[in-house]
């Protein structure tokens, strides 16, 4: 294997070892306390998914287009660059990940959201 792909491979697989882990966990609750209710929140995960990994991929293509030698460079600046490309990249997914979950009607994310979109309106008014 690449040693360029070891992260990727290593990450896949600890993925992999949560859901299955879960899996699990969820199995043994429901065996020992009876239905969870949790049919909806996971349908909301999978409505969620979709736009998650569309959005995910597109800015992986951004990044590699705007920055192909990303990661090529090793030391502190190979550290800013990182940093400043997952601040931007995170903040973008991040956006798009609440904006649908607004549109789905996620009451915890309208919570959070609604002060920031009044003071918005406010300066968009004033």
């Amino acid at each position: 294997m690449p040693p360029g792909r070891t992260a990727f491979v290593v990450g896949l697989g600890q993925s992999f070892a949560y859901v299955v882990g879960s899996a699990i966990g969820f199995a043994v609750l429901r065996h020992q306390h009876g239905p969870l209710g949790l049919r909806s929140t996971g349908l909301l995960y999978l409505k969620l998914a979709v736009p998650s990994a569309a959005t995910a991929a597109l800015l992986a293509l951004v990044v590699n287009a705007l920055a192909p030698d990303l990661g090529e460079v090793r030391g502190v600046l190979a550290l800013v660059q990182g940093g400043l490309v997952l601040a931007a990249v995170g903040t973008v997914e991040l956006a798009v990940v609440w904006g649908v979950a607004r549109l789905l009607g996620v009451r915890e994310v309208s919570v959070l959201l609604d002060p920031v979109t009044r003071r918005l309106q406010r300066l968009r008014r004033g």
